[in-house]
Order: structure tokens, then C-alpha cells, then sequence
């Protein structure tokens, strides 16, 4: 704990490295072997707290505990608990079109069991963190907009959920009709949108008069 002391083999953490404890900076760090085990030689006795984290430039893990306090004296010391890997960070990004370089769809709301997880960025990415190893069914909600459910099989080693695309549009419009004496009006009417493309139909009839939007119509359309 005190912040003069000096341990030796021992590499200085850098200013933007955020691991701290209780709001306190690291004396130093040092890196875990292929096994998961790590050393400190030539530690002065007192007081210390190990603070372990595990990142990435793209993943995030979360670790626990969150920190092992221990003690040195006058004999070697060897650390019983273990740091454990309890979840870890997942991205993904939301687009309108599956070809490359789609714009984002921004403020879209990432659900996971019936829950919000995480919204898109102005750039339609988005992260989840704290996720476990497993398989998830994720859904996708914005203005207008509707998607398929996305089924991603998450784990360390595939912490990237494939872009998840918009499947239907809204389209909304109006009809009126010149009546006597340059009013308008408008009836129950069906309105009829085939795709090109797909020879697909899609019907909707107008508002009729009990409606405040008389004569409007809106329909999902497939991308």
C-alpha cells in the first residue's frame, strides 16, 4: 500500500491503463504464463491487494473476485484463491443493408431474454458485457423498422455477433380525392405494393373517416 515501495522485476503500469483499487493507482504489474500463474520477486513486506485483468484491443474479460488482499512478512507467499474468468465482452453492429459499408441503424435497442442490453451508437455498433459462454436468441427494436431474431453461439473464442440486418421497412403515404368544391376526402381504399424484384404483394387498406389520419395508410415492406 505504499506507493514508494519498489518491487523488483516488476513493470510499470501505464497512466491509461484504468486498473485500480478503491480508487488507488498500481505499484506495478506483471504478466500471467500460459499456465494462468504469475510471480512477484523481491516484494518489501506489507500490505498489497491483487487486482487481475485480462483484455484485449477488442474483448474484455470480467474477472472474479475483483481482488485478493494478502500479506507479506518474513517467508515466501503463496496466493490460494484463484482468478477466475466469469464472462467477457460481445460486439455486434446493426445495419440496413447487407452489403458492404451499409449505413447503421442508431439508438436500436439490443434485447436479450425479454431485457434491453445495450443500444447502438451512432454508427449502429453496440456491446454487451458480462456475457457467459452460450447460445443466445437476440432482437432488435427501432422506430419503424422491423428485424428477424438473431441466433448467435457466443463464446471467448467468437465474442463477434454477425451484423444484424433490417428485415422490413415502413412505408406510409395518403390518399385524397378532389370532391365538390375543392374539398377532399378520402374512403376506406386498398392499396397495393408489389416488389419488383420478388414479385411479392403486400395489401393495406386506408384509415377510414373515424380515423383523426382519414385516408393514411403505413405498411412493412421487405428489404
Amino acid at each position: 500500500k505504499d506507493f514508494n515501495t519498489k518491487v523488483v522485476n516488476c513493470f510499470p503500469v501505464l497512466p491509461e491503463v484504468t486498473i485500480s483499487h478503491e480508487g488507488r493507482r498500481p505499484l506495478c504489474k506483471v504478466v500471467s504464463n500460459k499456465e494462468g500463474t504469475f510471480k512477484f520477486s523481491f516484494v518489501p513486506g506489507g500490505d498489497y491487494v491483487l487486482v487481475a485483468s485480462y483484455k484485449t484491443n477488442t474483448l474484455k474479460f470480467d474477472v472474479e473476485p475483483s481482488s485478493i488482499p494478502f500479506t507479506v512478512r518474513d517467508k515466501p507467499v503463496i496466493i490460494q484463491d484463484t482468478f477466475k474468468i466469469s464472462g467477457f465482452s460481445v460486439t455486434g453492429k446493426v445495419v440496413y443493408s447487407a452489403y458492404r459499408g451499409s449505413k447503421g441503424v442508431a439508438d436500436a435497442k439490443i434485447i436479450i431474454n425479454s431485457k434491453i442490453a445495450a443500444r447502438t451508437d451512432s454508427l449502429g455498433a453496440f456491446t454487451l458485457d458480462s456475457v457467459k459462454a452460450g447460445d443466445y436468441v437476440i432482437n432488435v427494436e427501432a422506430s419503424n423498422l422491423e428485424f428477424n431474431p438473431t441466433r448467435a453461439q457466443l463464446s471467448p473464442n467468437n465474442p463477434k455477433i454477425d451484423d444484424i440486418i433490417v428485415s422490413k421497412f415502413s412505408l406510409c403515404g395518403s390518399v385524397s380525392v378532389n370532391a365538390i368544391k375543392g374539398k377532399n376526402f378520402a374512403i376506406d381504399r386498398e392499396i397495393r405494393i408489389d416488389n419488383i424484384k420478388s414479385g411479392e404483394v403486400t395489401s393495406v387498406h386506408t384509415k377510414d373517416s373515424t380515423s383523426k389520419n382519414v385516408g393514411s395508410f403505413c405498411a412493412m415492406l421487405p428489404s
